[in-house]
């Protein structure tokens, strides 16, 4: 192990990090469980951090002895697939009965070409760039742009976002060269933007696979030219990938080779499968690469977990679906980054060697008074008279009825209802976040400057040391799936949202009406659930009282069942301009 890791090891044993925790990222670091037990020393876990419900009685060397164990069933059940021809390769199917894709498919977690399924299509004849800037062209949509700048474009997908009108787009489209420098991708809500309902007529749900939707939920849009990359990554649910327009290429690896692609953040790997370095991952040999082109009119079946890349071979536009009849709600299964989904209750780190920020702050962060951010702020919160704290030795909880009048709360609403835009985050997976948003600082109106210094007063900090309000609402359907409001010090997310004004510290979330049913914002670890109700107030301290971020405070906006929900949101931030207590 290098120094640099050395020295973070005994850094975060020093800060009183769990030991769990920190063996889990040195053996992600793939370095030998002996140089690991060398540095943690007494430190070094008896317990084995993967084998979920052992005892810490048990012997240090369960740990290596059950990660052996995996790995070598990981092996076995390679090899026993390799004896089987059809695993090897990806059929192509036509009609296939939903017993039989069900069977030998979907159930199978194994990938099929379904030919024939998109014949009756209006769209496979009608989608010529004529028609479609004639149907939906002055919706504005968002591309990314500007990504052959980047290496990162998938993971740090932020500053490639651009609004364009889409006539404009249709043209740059078809008019370009072969490029990979912009591309109307998945996670850009294309469905749920208004004026595009009627290229949803143009197109059929499989019924034997897919439930009806009318109302573009499950539905995922892709639109590039020729040359367009999304690099080796795996989806979180199962996916029907149908190609209406040009062909693409994808290279496809099954989900039991985890272990040979280094996967290192979210759903992503380091590796560049069409130009592989295998001197930098040399256990990319062995994985199994298989290639499918997909012309119009084809379906690929790509199961949760398969990893794949794809490359337009030409102009290109393809709808995805994951409203199978069947289950596919598996995102809770996976470990996400932190602050972006499903996590665990762990302890937060210190950015790893490799990964230290650049152009974080630290000493201006380094100097933020934390204990007053948590006692503080905690009492003048409590000095409010329907003021009630949420028992719990976990995360900082506060709810405050009638924190705003019904007629601020009518007022507000007036001001979001003309300005809604589909609401954007920074994880990758599609139908992650289903809400509209409105930027309400930015409407300059006196009285959003007023609702915002009585949100800075009730915590005591000065507004220079907050972000501008956000208005969200929800239709019925509509969530925000599990997260947390910190950046995790260390990534990308940080470095791009944080490295100016530190860390987010306090959340204030306050419910614009009253919600018939559903739309909870629920967290998760303290099994604590608030039901919307006009003018309440919801607030949480996102960091510990040492500065350090809380993975107690993940929680999520559930569902709406019958009516609507509209919530304000105003986060705070460790550095701004002046004093930051007012």
């Amino acid at each position: 192990m290098d120094k640099s890791w050395v020295a973070w090891t005994e850094l975060n044993l020093q800060r009183g990090c769990d030991p769990n925790g920190i063996l889990k990222i040195l053996m992600k670091e793939q370095f030998e469980i002996t140089a690991i037990r060398n540095v943690m020393g007494s430190r070094f876990p008896g317990q084995c951090v993967l084998a979920g419900n052992q005892s810490a009685a048990q012997a240090d060397d369960t740990l290596p002895e059950l990660v052996q164990k995996r790995e070598s069933l990981v092996r076995i059940q390679r090899q026993l697939l390799a004896l089987n021809p059809k695993a090897q390769s990806i059929e192509r199917r036509r009609y296939l009965s939903r017993a039989e894709f069900l069977e030998q498919y979907y159930s199978a977690n194994r990938p099929v070409v379904l030919c024939g399924l998109m014949d009756n299509w209006k769209a496979m004849q009608a989608w010529t760039p004529q028609y479609l800037k004639s149907v939906c062209g002055a919706t504005e949509v968002e591309i990314q742009a500007g990504r052959n700048t980047t290496k990162l474009y998938e993971i740090n997908d932020k500053p490639h976002r651009r609004q364009i009108r889409f006539d404009e787009y249709v043209d740059m489209v078809f008019n370009s060269q072969e490029t990979n420098d912009f591309y109307l991708t998945a996670r850009n809500e294309f469905f749920h933007r208004p004026g595009v309902d009627s290229l949803l007529r143009d197109i059929e749900m499989f019924p034997e696979y897919l439930q009806p939707n009318n109302n573009g939920d499950g539905l995922f849009f892709w639109f590039g030219p020729k040359g367009t990359v999304t690099p080796l990554h795996h989806d979180v649910q199962n996916i029907f990938m149908s190609q209406v327009i040009g062909r693409k290429h994808v290279k496809m690896i099954p989900s039991s080779e985890l272990d040979l692609i280094y996967n290192h953040f979210s759903v992503y790997s380091q590796v560049d499968v069409e130009n592989p370095d295998f001197e930098r991952f040399p256990k990319f040999r062995q994985a199994t690469v298989m290639d499918v082109d997909l012309d119009p009119g084809e379906v690929l079946f790509i199961p949760a977990g398969w990893w794949h890349h794809v490359r337009s071979l030409d102009a290109s536009i393809t709808i995805s679906f994951t409203n199978f009849i069947f289950p596919n709600d598996y995102d809770s299964e996976w470990v996400h980054p932190s602050g972006n989904g499903a996590l665990t209750a762990e302890p937060r780190y210190s950015a790893a060697p490799s990964e230290q920020p650049s152009n974080m702050p630290a000493a201006a962060v380094a100097q933020v008074d934390h204990k007053a951010l948590h006692d503080n702020c905690m009492s003048l919160l409590l000095e409010h008279p329907k003021a009630k704290q949420i028992e719990s030795p976990l995360v900082q909880l506060v709810t405050i009825d009638n924190f705003l009048s019904d007629e601020e709360c009518d007022r507000l609403m007036d001001l979001v209802n003309d300005r809604l835009r589909p609401s954007t985050t920074t994880r990758e997976t599609p139908g992650y976040r289903t809400s509209y948003t409105c930027d309400l600082s930015l409407v300059g109106d006196d009285f959003v400057k007023f609702i915002d210094c009585k949100i800075a007063a009730a915590l005591g900090i000065s507004p220079s040391h907050s972000e501008g309000i956000q208005a969200q609402t929800y239709d019925v359907g509509q969530e925000f799936k599990q997260h947390t409001d910190w950046f995790e010090p260390g990534t990308d997310e940080y470095r791009e949202c944080a490295a100016d004004r530190g860390n987010r510290t306090w959340t204030f979330m306050i419910y614009l009406m009253d919600t018939a049913k559903g739309g909870g914002t629920r967290f998760v670890n303290l099994d604590q659930t608030m039901f919307p109700k006009k003018g309440k107030a919801v607030v949480w301290n996102n960091l510990y009282a040492d500065g350090t971020p809380n993975p107690d405070t993940l929680h999520c906006g559930m569902p709406v069942k019958k009516g609507k929900k509209a919530i304000i949101t105003k986060w705070f931030r460790e550095l701004g301009q002046g004093p930051m207590f007012a």
